[in-house]
């Protein structure tokens, strides 16, 4: 009985050691992998939305690609002094603000402005938020902005609202989304 617990004993020891020497040798040597994208035709790349890249002789190229930052001037100042307020852009016409503290208050402004090549046209007021808050996401999808979550002084929100936009800029009713 004694030889069969030794034997056994050592068994699971030398399967141990082998294992352990299979996981060192296996760690050593690496793991590595390569992934290549094969990209055959200009349609390849035309399916969805394309967020400002250029599709041209089957190669994608980011449009605004630049090498320097050149000289910053002051362009249209915003409505008032804020933190935590989020701003997007829509189809490169138009720039969105959206929320934000200004020291005293969470406010749901939000405001729009046209842009142009010398920087922002003055503010204008649109339907406010049902809700005041900061620091929300801001995203948005083919004609709709999104404002996802944010804070205000005593709560975190996991609501998400989104309002339809109009070609000139305009946004419709806001929406309350089913989904948090």
């Amino acid at each position: 009985m004694k030889k069969s617990l030794l034997f056994i004993t050592t068994d699971r020891i030398g399967r141990y050691l082998i294992s352990g020497l299979f996981i060192f040798l296996l760690g050593s040597a690496g793991i590595r992998a390569q992934v290549n994208f094969t990209q055959t035709t200009d349609a390849d790349f035309l399916k969805g939305a394309l967020n400002n890249a250029i599709v041209s002789s089957n190669n994608v190229y980011l449009q605004f690609a630049a090498t320097n930052v050149g000289s910053w001037f002051t362009t249209t100042v915003i409505p008032q002094t804020l933190t935590g307020h989020k701003t997007v852009s829509w189809n490169d016409k138009y720039a969105y603000m959206v929320g934000g503290f200004n020291n005293v208050n969470y406010v749901n402004t939000v405001y729009v402005a046209t842009i142009q090549a010398g920087g922002v046209t003055g503010w204008t007021a649109l339907n406010p938020l049902p809700v005041a808050l900061r620091d929300p996401a801001v995203v948005i999808g083919t004609n709709t902005i999104y404002v996802m979550g944010g804070r205000d002084g005593s709560q975190i929100y996991n609501t998400i609202y989104y309002a339809a936009l109009n070609p000139d800029g305009s946004i419709g009713a806001w929406q309350t989304s089913a989904v948090t």
